[in-house]
């Protein structure tokens, strides 16, 4: 029986993208969308349908708050946008 192993982003074709600043993360983020495939980003697997929230909240923030927000690693950003539509 053949043994099961775990998942590397090696297996998966990807590689981590570590962004240096919150513009480059929202760069990466945004083209998740546009290409319809997910990323990893920051240590995390990042889906379509997250990075579409994660946008989407960015979008409608105010300038100040895009800066803050955009300053989270990308799990905490999908946190934070979970957290926003389940209200």
């Amino acid at each position: 029986m053949e043994q099961e192993r775990e998942l590397t982003l090696d297996d998966l074709g990807q590689q981590d993208i570590r962004p240096a600043t919150g513009a480059e993360r929202i760069t990466a983020i945004k083209a998740i969308v546009d290409n319809q495939q997910f990323a990893c980003i920051d240590g995390a697997l990042i889906d379509l349908y997250s990075a579409s929230l994660i946008a989407q909240i960015y979008d409608n923030l105010n300038p100040e708050n895009q800066i803050k927000y955009s300053g989270f690693t990308a799990p905490k950003m999908g946190e934070i946008a979970f957290k926003l539509i389940s209200k």
